[in-house]
């Protein structure tokens, strides 16, 4: 499988996480500061990359994920495929 491309992942934020936003997502966004992924919201996206694409964010990474910018998660994606 190849990495989501910023696209994709936006197209994955408004069409299953009902992300309201009408501003594209851009790779520096911050998910939750930017985006405004609550903890839900990314609990269902982490669930979504498991089931629908096969990708699973390592338990090392998952204290990070609030904080981390779209580029940072699309760079874990990427480690996980190549694994």
């Amino acid at each position: 499988m190849s990495c989501l491309t910023i696209a994709q992942f936006e197209d994955i934020l408004t069409e299953q996480l009902e992300w309201p936003s009408p501003v594209a997502v851009l790779a520096t966004d911050s998910l939750r500061d930017d985006l405004g992924l609550d903890s839900m919201r990314l609990i269902h996206l982490l669930l979504h990359l498991e089931l629908e694409h096969g990708l699973v964010i390592p338990d090392k990474h998952m204290s990070a994920l609030p904080k981390m910018r779209v580029e940072e998660l699309m760079s874990v994606l990427q480690e996980v495929i190549h694994d």
